[in-house]
């Protein structure tokens, strides 16, 4: 049976003389807390709309590898189930309710933006292999407990410039970092707490577009 649901809303606005803009988005996407009852009501998003840098794209992604690794190990289990090549997710956003305010500056050829991101599961945060080994309780990636929900927050910054090298030819710089705190869902059997984790990307990309159409 399949039972799933998932939204994302967002509204902004922006300030023409002053160059600001404000995004607030939230999403929703469904979980399931006990992947062996027939039931599946874990939605995803597609892995394109990601609202963070770091919690979905890089850490929720890296459990999920590793429980599919885990899952199919030869020293755990003699011959894995079909369904573990499921496990991976992509880094999309499932099992998650968030809110994430976003300010924009816009001058020129120049772009910043700041995000605040705060997320939690809307279901028991489970590893399906972990918690099998469990006797079925919910146990998350880490070996702890999975009934914590908060995942945490997240603070992401972006700079951005274009610059017209010749004509028709544009070179867009971007560079970007985030901060994670990742919050109890990510918790270890200890109870002791993950750590934070601090990222930078820079992107380099190069337009061109022909001053003159090209005739044949």
């Amino acid at each position: 049976v399949v039972n799933q649901l998932g939204y994302m809303g967002r509204l902004g606005t922006q300030h023409l003389g002053s160059g600001f803009g404000l995004d607030v988005e939230a999403g929703y996407a469904s979980g399931d807390s006990n992947p062996n009852d027939g039931n599946m009501r874990a939605f995803s998003f597609d892995n394109n709309t990601n609202p963070s840098l770091i919690l979905f794209d890089q850490l929720r992604y890296l459990e999920t590898v590793a429980a599919a690794a885990h899952a199919s190990d030869p020293e755990h289990i003699g011959y894995p189930q079909d369904s573990v090549r499921l496990l991976p997710n992509g880094g999309s956003v499932s099992n998650t309710i968030y809110l994430r305010p976003t300010l924009r500056f816009t001058m020129g050829k120049f772009k910043f933006k700041l995000a605040y991101l705060q997320a939690q599961t809307e279901e028991d945060n489970v590893d399906p292999y972990n918690s099998n080994l469990a006797g079925g309780t919910s146990v998350n990636f880490q070996g702890g407990s999975g009934k914590e929900n908060a995942l945490g927050y997240e603070i992401d910054a972006g700079i951005g410039y274009s610059f017209d090298i010749l004509d028709g030819l544009t070179i867009d710089l971007d560079v970007q970092g985030g901060y994670l705190k990742p919050g109890a869902a990510f918790n270890d059997a200890a109870g002791k707490a993950h750590d934070d984790i601090t990222m930078i990307f820079a992107n380099c990309a190069i337009h061109y577009d022909a001053p003159h159409k090209l005739k044949f």
